[in-house]
């Protein structure tokens, strides 16, 4: 679990009481092996609730029944001066998952939920930065083919932009995630979600040099790994810094990204009522 193995939280300089300790522990397996959440995604709730039940109850035991909705307002209030809405948004999400999780072993949370903030975010309202075509060529020819490291950030960076993969993605990659035969390539995404997708030419060419004249002769299985010791480790993906493309589980998270081609969506979109008129 995250609080046992990874690291030990602390509020300032302050240990974590025991009984604080023990519903971190408790939450963390449930936004594990529950909803499947990544470690970074797990410290960032634990950080919020950590705060948010020492602050209510210091060392003593966690009884959310003798909480009320100005407990959690006034803590809210307190914790997030002068934070902008996205890191505000994020401590009620953060307590919203510990309170619909205490919901779930039967207790009464629904008014301490219906405490939390809506915050007001606005989505959509900018277009997120992207790389014209022209600086993409320039980065796909900034890369030394003669070099074994050249054709294995070349063939990164193809499975970035060709697949939209993320970086976490392109390390978790493996030699068996290749099917050569089918064109398929095998992602293992975030909340243990796994999809098999087309193999673009361009994308399966680079990685094909890259294993042929390029990859380290080593046990380890990930599809591109470190040149320089230690060999048996993962490369860093973070060859490039590329936003997520169009691979999501939700629609609305889809939007943010295509909404960057307004050219092929304007072919699409519908005349507005009665422009023509």
């Amino acid at each position: 679990m995250l609080y046992a193995k990874e690291h030990r939280i602390q509020a300032g300089s302050v240990p974590v009481p025991t009984a604080v300790a023990a519903e971190l522990e408790r939450f963390d397996r449930h936004l594990e092996e529950v909803h499947g959440l990544a470690l970074s995604t797990r410290s960032a709730r634990f950080r919020h609730l950590c705060d948010f039940l020492i602050h209510c109850f210091g060392p003593s035991a966690i009884d959310l029944k003798v909480l009320g909705a100005m407990d959690v307002m006034r803590f809210i209030n307190r914790y997030t001066v002068g934070w902008v809405p996205a890191s505000i948004r994020a401590v009620t999400i953060s307590l919203r998952s510990c309170f619909v999780f205490r919901a779930s072993q039967g207790e009464y949370t629904s008014a301490l939920i219906a405490a939390l903030p809506q915050v007001a975010q606005w989505r959509l309202a900018t277009l997120p930065p992207v790389l014209s075509s022209t600086e993409i060529a320039q980065l796909l020819s900034a890369f030394d083919h003669q070099h074994a490291t050249g054709k294995r950030d070349y063939a990164i960076v193809r499975c970035l932009l060709d697949l939209g993969l993320r970086r976490t993605e392109v390390a978790r990659l493996c030699l068996d995630d290749v099917d050569w035969h089918a064109g398929t390539l095998t992602i293992r995404s975030k909340g243990k979600r796994i999809d098999v997708m087309p193999l673009p030419e361009s994308t399966g060419y680079a990685i094909a040099q890259y294993l042929l004249d390029g990859r380290p002769n080593t046990s380890r299985r990930e599809l591109f790994v470190r040149h320089r010791p230690p060999v048996n480790a993962s490369a860093d993906p973070d060859i490039v810094r590329n936003a997520d493309l169009l691979r999501h589980r939700h629609l609305d998270t889809t939007t943010i990204y295509a909404k960057v081609d307004l050219k092929a969506l304007a072919q699409v979109a519908l005349p507005w009522p009665g422009r023509l008129s």
